[in-house]
């Protein structure tokens, strides 16, 4: 990111400023036209300082575990043993697609603020290649979802 808000400070030396940056991350090939929107859209219409697009967790978060000197150890002790339908939604930061005011941006240096807005995206295209079976599953949902994405 340092290099962006160098970009970005060079721009406003040549006065040239922007409003709006959005940043999309080439390991989530899943997200469409309509996610991009709708993320930009968080800021621009609904006022937020910066946006990104989430998913649900694949698994029950609040039966997260943690290794600490070879010991399990429950993340969430108090919601280990609920039933899923028992917990709210938890929400994760797909790695896809992120808006944020540009003077804001170079401000905290940081992609996402404190209270950004989140637009949900279905699990079927958040996927973020990061390995070889993360390219796998991109490749069969895509194939499985081409005419609908």
């Amino acid at each position: 990111m340092r290099y962006v808000i160098i970009f970005l400070k060079n721009e406003i030396k040549k006065n040239r400023k922007y409003q709006f940056l959005t940043v999309l991350y080439p390991t989530a090939p899943m997200r469409t036209s309509k996610d991009i929107k709708n993320v930009f859209n968080k800021i621009r219409i609904e006022g937020f300082l910066s946006s990104l697009a989430v998913t649900t967790f694949s698994l029950p978060v609040h039966q997260a575990l943690v290794l600490e000197n070879g010991q399990a150890k429950k993340i969430f002790p108090k919601k280990f043993n609920l039933r899923e339908n028992d917990i709210p939604t938890y929400y994760v930061d797909n790695g896809s697609t992120y808006s944020v005011i540009v003077e804001d941006f170079i401000k905290n240096r940081n992609l996402i603020t404190k209270n950004p807005g989140l637009y949900i995206m279905p699990p079927e295209r958040s996927v973020d290649i990061d390995t070889s079976y993360q390219l796998e599953l991109a490749k069969y949902l895509y194939n499985k979802y081409h005419n609908k994405i």
